[in-house]
């Protein structure tokens, strides 16, 4: 069994969703569904489980299950379509606007900081080259490179 749980725990949860779908107590055969329901704690399937596969079953379109009235035998029997008919897990939300935004204006912050630096650097070694005005060589020539 499954840490305790019993099989009359399994169709406690499987009348609940019935009378839930139906608005009435679901027709259950005592020994027959408890040895169904048995079987299912038997394989190690949880009773968080069973009652969300138990959701599915009775919200799923497959027209057999629906034409059954949901008995809890064709509920066991269709398992494995229950567990399969779960939605994939929903992709994380795209970061908000604003966030992104945010990150974005960072980057570009970063971007332009490493620049300053190389410029720095740049004027360092043009001063330990000797020459007197290193900004106004850089100046003159990025003013060459727009003209080329």
């Amino acid at each position: 069994m499954s840490d305790g749980v019993t099989p009359k725990d399994v169709l406690t949860v499987y009348d609940a969703g019935y009378v839930q779908h139906y608005g009435v107590r679901a027709p259950i055969v005592g020994a027959k569904d408890a040895k169904l329901a048995k079987g299912l704690l038997e394989r190690g399937y949880t009773l968080a489980q069973l009652e969300d596969w138990l959701g599915v079953f009775f919200r799923h379109p497959d027209p057999f299950i629906a034409q059954s009235g949901h008995t809890f035998g064709v509920f066991v029997a269709c398992i494995g379509k229950c567990i399969t008919s779960r939605p994939p897990p929903a992709p994380p939300p795209p970061l908000p606007l604003v966030e992104l935004a945010k990150s974005i204006a960072r980057t570009r912050a970063e971007d332009a900081e490493r620049g300053q630096q190389q410029l720095r650097a740049r004027e360092q070694e043009l001063m330990a080259l000797g020459l007197s005005e290193p900004l106004a060589v850089m100046q003159a020539g990025r003013e060459w490179l727009k003209r080329q």
